[in-house]
């Protein structure tokens, strides 16, 4: 595994505790919910969202 994957057990207990937090709460929609989790990852540094092309108009989504 790269170093660049690894964090804290402190950060990844706040990291769940935020998701959880998101799963369980009930002012959020139901659609709104996997972008928040996406939020939390993102601004965690976890992960990085690479859109894919949109067919047909010679543009990337991004």
């Amino acid at each position: 595994m790269s170093n660049s994957n690894r964090i804290t057990r402190e950060s990844m207990d706040s990291i769940i505790e935020e998701i959880m937090g998101i799963s369980d709460c009930d002012w959020l929609s139901e659609d709104s919910k996997p972008r928040e989790i996406e939020r939390i990852l993102v601004d965690a540094g976890i992960v990085e969202v690479i859109e894919e092309p949109v067919e047909g108009s010679g543009k990337s989504a991004d």
